[in-house]
């Protein structure tokens, strides 16, 4: 029996104060010209709440504070499964300036409104949006 090869990532919706999310799109190998949330894989022994912030720091230049862990999924990479943390930045976003931090892997970071979202959009970050839009949508206002 073949092993499954299981990793670990974070994914962070970010939004800013007219209820926009911030979309990156990348520009490495995997996924290049698809938007998804900022985030990443786990590093060994790595708890994902801190995968998130550190993620954050590296690709849109934010320290972040205040995540909310919103739910775990368990999602299939091209080769993988990953078990998917998916985080809300809350306040502090709206307030910072957010910055292409890693050039070389992010081809930009835009806005978008949630009824307008790119069809250019990792598959399973699209669906988890459209599928927790009203629990995102209250999160994001306390």
């Amino acid at each position: 029996m073949k092993r499954v090869e299981i990793g670990h990532t974070s994914s962070v919706m970010v939004f800013n104060k007219d209820g926009q999310i911030l979309l990156s799109k990348r520009k490495a190998k995997e996924g290049e010209g698809m938007y998804g949330f900022p985030g990443g894989k786990s590093e060994k022994g790595e708890k994902p709440i801190k995968a998130a912030k550190r993620e954050l720091e590296e690709e849109i230049g934010i320290k972040a504070t205040q995540l909310k862990k919103i739910d775990k999924r368990k999602i299939r990479l091209s080769k993988i499964w990953s078990i998917t943390l998916f985080y809300l930045l809350v306040n502090e976003a709206m307030e910072k300036k957010i910055k292409n931090v890693e050039p070389e892997k992010t081809e930009s970071l835009d806005w978008f409104d949630l009824d307008n979202l790119p069809e250019n959009m990792w598959s399973h970050n699209k669906q988890y949006l459209l599928e927790n839009l009203e629990k995102i949508k209250k999160l994001n206002t306390r």
